[in-house]
């Protein structure tokens, strides 16, 4: 029987009992393919080191709690991929986070501001002209948005509307994300000009 285990199979055994080198070995043995298996996920050799390491942290201290081999390397290929998918999760939700954020930075220099009494009092109903306000705003938006260059046009579109991720971006495109990050920034930029009131018409 024992003739038919592989070698990761061969150092779960040794680990078990308590031969720290042999740990150390598996380790390094399950790094290659547990690597490859997060990448699939993630698409990101950087993220994928980050889930190899918190699934290691979570299955290493239960290695005895599987006296069959073959069932503990499944747990822990189970334990890669759903800390994969929770980091990319995560990801996501922060980049939807930061993306609300960036709107609203952007859109700041030209929201029209309240006083807070007011804002405290039953309100009147709809009121025209902040209504138009809110429209044209949009428009500009809008325009200063549709005057970008590709890809950066189609990247906010992406992102703020769609709420993409950078990676789903990166792949979409079949760009890398340090190019989508600095195409993002290079619009924003762009965009916060054009719609700060016409500062870029001064000398």
């Amino acid at each position: 029987m024992t003739g038919n285990r592989s070698q990761i199979e061969l150092l779960v055994v040794a680990s078990q009992g308590g031969d720290r080198r042999s740990l150390g070995l598996l380790v390094r043995a399950l790094q290659g393919p547990m690597l490859r298996l997060a990448n699939r996920v993630l698409r990101d050799p950087a993220a994928a080191e980050d889930a190899f390491v918190e699934a290691m942290s979570r299955v290493l201290p239960r290695i005895g709690d599987f006296p069959e081999p073959r069932v503990y390397l499944a747990y822990v290929r189970r334990a890669v991929r759903n800390a994969s998918i929770d980091l990319r999760r995560t990801r996501h939700h922060r980049d939807s986070h930061r993306a609300l954020k960036d709107t609203r930075r952007l859109e700041g220099r030209s929201e029209i501001r309240t006083d807070p009494l007011t804002e405290r009092l039953p309100h009147p109903g709809p009121d025209p002209e902040l209504d138009a306000a809110q429209k044209q705003r949009a428009r500009r938006v809008n325009e200063a948005v549709e005057a970008l260059k590709e890809p950066g046009r189609t990247i906010v579109r992406d992102f703020y509307v769609a709420g993409f991720s950078y990676q789903e971006i990166a792949e979409r495109l079949s760009i890398s994300t340090t190019t989508v990050k600095r195409q993002l920034a290079a619009a924003r930029s762009t965009l916060a000009a054009r719609l700060g009131g016409g500062h870029d018409d001064e000398p």
